[in-house]
């Protein structure tokens, strides 16, 4: 019975292996249906890194505008202790400079 079954197995697969699909259905549109899976995966999740890199622009122009306004927002002063002690403020002007009021 098993030699039986074996032959009926080998008959069975020399024919599979002669036979050639037809796979002209599954090509025609292959690039077409590819391309929309593709497409439909891309947008189905959006990571945080790609909308982080659309908000860089706005991030660049508030760090600008923020160092432009600092920059003309600070009194024109000179904090150097030597000038003031040239002056002849002395001590007075030397604890407030340390102490920083």
């Amino acid at each position: 019975m098993g030699t039986d079954l074996n032959g009926r197995l080998e008959r069975i697969f020399k024919a599979a292996r002669g036979e050639t699909p037809d796979t002209t259905r599954v090509e025609t549109g292959f690039e077409t249906r590819l391309m929309a899976r593709i497409r439909a995966e891309r947008e189905k999740t959006l990571p945080w890194y790609a909308a982080a890199w659309k908000l860089v622009p706005i991030f660049s122009a508030a760090t600008v505008a923020l160092g432009v306004w600092f920059y003309v927002s600070t009194p024109d002063y000179t904090a150097d202790m030597g000038l003031y002690m040239a002056a002849g403020y002395g001590e007075t002007t030397a604890l407030n400079l340390l102490s920083g009021e």
